[in-house]
């Protein structure tokens, strides 16, 4: 369990390095996110230390929600001052997000079906 803790530790450091070293716009936990990502792609598999210790990151992860609801509950003056800001930027970000989802997964679509034009005809009976 220490060693997946120690791996998850080990990328978010160095993506907060190279972030700050290569003076990019992207915050160092994300980019060591991807970093992970293309290192589990590349080995293929999950240590089942790493898997422990992310199964119990996501079992507690509502406890990283109550300091957001804390400090939701301590600028709620500046929310209901700035209320109709707040309901444009929810509504202009889940436009953006669905039209976004909705572009992605049409040309996942159109790019399976050029590479595998196989799998058209998945799921039913061969005709002879």
């Amino acid at each position: 369990m220490i060693s997946g803790m120690a791996t998850l530790l080990g990328f978010q450091l160095a993506g907060e390095l190279a972030a700050r070293l290569g003076q990019l716009p992207v915050s160092g936990p994300l980019f060591g996110m991807g970093a992970l990502l293309v290192w589990l792609h590349a080995r293929g598999e999950i240590s089942d230390d790493l898997t422990k210790v992310c199964d119990g990151i996501l079992a507690n992860m509502a406890l990283l929600f109550v300091p957001v609801g804390v400090g939701a509950m301590r600028y709620s003056g500046v929310f209901a001052g700035n209320w109709y800001v707040i309901v444009l930027a929810i509504l202009i970000g889940a436009c953006v997000t669905l039209l976004t989802t909705a572009y992605v997964a049409r040309a996942l679509v159109s790019w399976s079906s050029r590479r595998v034009p196989e799998a058209k005809n998945q799921g039913t009976w061969p005709t002879t």
